[in-house]
């Protein structure tokens, strides 16, 4: 994370802004706390009246920094500051009334800035089309290798290691610049812990086996756009117990990414299409559904989320912060993930993530009537669909075909055969990923 304060009071040079960044232990006058930091993009930030702390100095600084924007003023002497009631910490606040030349003045209303970012314009999407599909061909070459070595015991697969593996895959793509976070890279009972980090040699990391599911969360950072995909594969003969759950999970990633709403329609009332299947089962799973990214910037963006079905309605209503996030309308443009999933402790866990884009349904017209409303819509709301970027196909042998309904085969033929068509011409003579491809996009 990150700290930026703007010192936008008028005078005679460009306005100043103070960057924090770092970890928490960097302190003032540490001792290279800024040796990650390039002697390029310090002189950059420098000719631009950017000056650089330490993340860990905030608290003490900020106080100074407000002291000092008030040094011109002749009239006011005190600062108001706003803050956003559900994000501020206390810390921060108290901070700013320490300084003596502060007041809070508490907000409810997202900052406009998050909404600016939130919605896409046209040339952002298509650059998140363009890091999703690259993306997509690093995924896929990845998976088809752990099948191939996992099946013929070639050597020993870890948690861990194979990590470095999708980075070399990626590091040959256009415009990649890092991952967008560590990868979780998880086996068995690893695939349970949703926020499981591998750290190579360590008790708790595992090698890949037949025997166990396999789950991969990870993304990338390109110069066009930023990705977040989840797959949970299994290199063996799965139970019925874990087709039937990987099903239920698949099905409610599918009525997310069907789904067509009014615009304006919250992130709370969306949640329902992902966790139906699984509730139908008696199944729950302890997180967010979707949370808002970037655009080639954060890979966790606000101020919109997909969830809170995991809760009762009573600690939403007495938490401010969760009512901003799940009830944030949904526009046109936001770029969300998709993201249910099922984790059975000690054993195993299974998530299902994808990218999309929400975007409007077309109207009819006096000339041809759209297949979505042959009769046209009511009310004074547009209707918005998503637009699916992430170009990864599910496990097949996890999937029951005999809980899909006509409408999800359907959707996942048309999904499968688009995937395929996208991503042969990528692979180039790459053998192993396109027979992978081929047979895990074969129609249902």
């Amino acid at each position: 994370f990150a700290y930026a304060v703007l010192d936008c009071r008028p005078t005679d040079t460009s306005a100043a802004v103070h960057l924090f960044v770092g970890r928490r232990s960097d302190s003032e006058g540490g001792a290279g706390w800024d040796g990650w930091i390039s002697q390029d993009v310090k002189d950059h930030l420098s000719e631009a009246s950017v000056t650089i702390h330490p993340y860990g100095a905030f608290d003490t600084k900020l106080s100074g920094i407000l002291s000092g924007m008030v040094t011109d003023q002749k009239e006011e002497k005190n600062l108001t500051v706003m803050v956003e009631k559900t994000s501020c910490s206390v810390a921060i606040a108290d901070s700013i009334t320490a300084s003596g030349v502060a007041k809070l003045k508490e907000t409810e209303t997202v900052s406009p800035v998050e909404n600016f970012k939130s919605i896409k314009n046209e040339a952002e999407i298509a650059g998140i089309k363009s890091a999703a599909l690259k993306d997509s061909v690093a995924v896929v070459k990845f998976l088809a290798l752990l099948t191939e070595q996992i099946s013929d015991n070639s050597n020993e697969l870890r948690e861990a290691a194979v990590c470095d593996t999708l980075i070399s895959y990626r590091k040959s793509l256009d415009g990649y610049i890092g991952d967008s976070f560590p990868t979780i890279s998880s086996s068995g009972p690893n695939s349970a812990v949703i926020h499981y980090k591998p750290e190579t040699g360590s008790d708790q990391e595992r090698a890949l086996s037949t025997d166990e599911m396999y789950l991969l969360d990870t993304g990338a950072q390109f110069l066009d756009g930023t990705t977040d995909v989840t797959r949970t594969v299994h290199f063996g003969s799965p139970s019925d117990e874990q087709r039937r759950c990987y099903t239920r999970v698949l099905q409610g990633h599918v009525g997310l990414a069907q789904a067509i709403f009014p615009c304006g329609t919250p992130g709370l009332m969306l949640d329902t299409f992902a966790r139906a299947p699984l509730w139908n089962d008696g199944l729950v799973y302890g997180h967010g559904t979707g949370h808002g990214i970037g655009a080639y910037l954060n890979v966790h963006e606000g101020p919109i989320g997909i969830g809170g079905g995991n809760v009762p309605g009573d600690i939403i209503r007495s938490n401010p912060r969760m009512q901003a996030y799940y009830l944030e309308p949904i526009e046109a443009g936001m770029y969300v993930s998709n993201e249910p999933g099922f984790y059975k402790d000690g054993e195993w866990g299974i998530r299902i993530e994808s990218d999309i884009v929400s975007e409007v349904v077309p109207e009819n017209d006096s000339n041809e009537k759209s297949s979505l409303f042959p009769y046209g819509r009511t009310g004074n709301r547009a209707f918005l669909r998503f637009q699916y970027m992430t170009q990864v196909p599910m496990c097949k042998k996890l999937i029951d075909i005999s809980l899909l309904n006509e409408g999800e085969i359907k959707w996942l033929n048309e999904y499968h055969k688009g995937v395929l068509e996208a991503l042969t011409p990528l692979l180039g003579n790459d053998g192993r990923a396109l027979s992978w491809l081929q047979a895990e996009t074969a129609p249902l």
